[in-house]
């Protein structure tokens, strides 16, 4: 008999083993519950944008996010539509207003798995644990989460693995190293992950004719999956986190080993990171393509169509299971 087990936002809040003593946050709290974790005293982890698109807005001095509980998704709801008007306007030269919106946009996604990587980052979930040795090879695990919980249960109680247990095949796998998928047997339980997740990855964005796209010259609904390192990564500015657990990772995720988007006619792309002082330096290289956790945010119009067919897959097998 084929089972489905639908996974909404309790199952991940019943995670209590965070050795940063915080529960996963849900839309109206996740401000205060970031507030209280060490990643925000972390200058790495950046939300300047965020605070000064707060400060622009409300005439506010907002120095941190310690007095400020506002719900991520109207907040997250109100900064995309502003920043998708600012895409589509096509302007070379953008006001300061219009720069700090679209920054706190990607800031805001960044902070927000940030914050779930951080709590999940300690023992695996007695209840995922509980649950995963429950379903069998023909179960199928359908959730709304970003977190890993359910995928590490998984990995350590049946045959499943990241490779090609999520339905959407990750072109490569980091392990140490980005690996290419290789694993060919089927037998074991689909995750099926509708909102994406904390440890999917894709490359950065840039912009043009009035369009958000993809730094990597692969289709966009082509991706990557990080499972675990032993030793520093490339990532933006060398800024490698050490200390978390697998399906885990800090503020910066490893950098893509694939080729860049090419310039469009007559112009060439350059990246300048100008150096601060005040900044602690990063420990390992920078090589490859930025990359950025593949989520679908905590907004109102949530458009999956920017990643190509990879959601429409999943949902239309979330449809054929019921």
């Amino acid at each position: 008999m084929k089972n489905v087990f639908l996974l909404g936002a309790g199952a991940s809040k019943s995670y209590d083993s965070s050795p940063t003593g915080q529960r996963m946050p849900i839309a109206n709290d996740f401000f205060s519950t970031y507030s209280k974790l060490p990643i925000n005293f972390d200058p790495w982890a950046l939300k300047t944008k965020l605070l000064y698109y707060l400060n622009l807005r409300d005439g506010l001095d907002h120095l941190d996010l310690f007095d400020f509980n506002e719900d991520i998704e109207d907040l997250h709801s109100e900064i995309q539509i502003q920043a998708y008007d600012i895409i589509k306007s096509n302007k070379n030269n953008k006001s300061i207003r219009e720069q700090v919106t679209l920054a706190a946009y990607y800031e805001l996604i960044f902070l927000f798995i940030a914050g779930i990587n951080q709590i999940q980052n300690g023992p695996i979930s007695q209840t995922h644990l509980d649950l995963a040795k429950l379903v069998t090879n023909d179960d199928t695990i359908i959730t709304f989460n970003w977190d890993t919980l359910m995928d590490r249960a998984l990995m350590e109680v049946t045959d499943w693995n990241c490779d090609i247990g999520y339905h959407v095949n990750p072109l490569g796998v980091y392990r140490d190293k980005w690996m290419h998928t290789n694993i060919t047997n089927s037998e074991m339980p689909r995750l099926l992950k509708l909102h994406g997740s904390s440890n999917w990855l894709t490359s950065y964005v840039t912009f043009e004719d009035g369009k958000e796209v993809p730094m990597q010259a692969l289709s966009a609904d082509n991706f990557f999956v990080y499972e675990s390192t032993k030793k520093p990564y490339s990532a933006y500015a060398g800024r490698y986190m050490e200390g978390y657990t697998p399906f885990s990772y800090g503020y910066y995720p490893p950098n893509l080993q694939t080729e860049g988007r090419a310039a469009p006619k007559g112009l060439l792309i350059t990246r300048i990171r100008p150096k601060n002082p005040f900044m602690r330096e990063g420990v390992s290289d920078e090589s490859g393509v930025i990359s950025m956790p593949l989520i679908i945010p905590p907004v109102r119009d949530k458009k999956y169509d920017f990643y190509g067919n990879l959601f429409t897959n999943l949902w239309s097998e979330a449809e054929k299971t019921h």
